[in-house]
């Protein structure tokens, strides 16, 4: 019998370093979960905070001003990380708006529209602005 004990308590003694090894895994995952808990709740008052602000911006602008506002910061965001699309703009608006007042006849109209056309470089189709229905 005090073979096996012996024997019982080598083997014991060359686990050692597995245990010990286990053990500190348990911790590290313990500690590890407690960080990723933490990381959550800070995000968590963050976006209430965020959230408790835009709703006090609301109240005093109202939601169609935030919402201009949002808008309008969105697109200088994109046009400052895509500059190109400034150039795509220019090809988007008519570069020439012909106004025909209420009755929208005569030649005016379409002579402002010809000569806009021979003059036109960039291909822009001009715009006619005004009513074109009859009384």
């Amino acid at each position: 019998m005090p073979a096996t004990a012996s024997e019982k308590a080598r083997a014991t003694a060359e686990q050692q370093h597995q245990l010990v090894e286990a053990l500190i895994g348990v911790q590290v995952a313990e500690q590890n979960r407690n960080a990723a808990k933490l990381r959550g709740e800070g995000q968590k008052l963050e976006l209430e905070e965020t959230a408790q602000g835009q709703k006090a911006q609301s109240d005093v602008l109202g939601q169609d001003r935030v919402l201009t506002i949002n808008l309008v910061q969105q697109f200088l965001k994109t046009i400052e990380q895509k500059p190109e699309i400034v150039g795509l703009i220019g090809r988007l608006v008519p570069q020439t708006v012909v106004s025909t007042g209420s009755q929208g006849a005569g030649l005016d109209s379409a002579a402002a529209i010809f000569g806009a056309l021979l003059n036109n470089n960039s291909g822009a189709v001009p715009t006619l602005a005004g009513s074109s229905s009859k009384k």
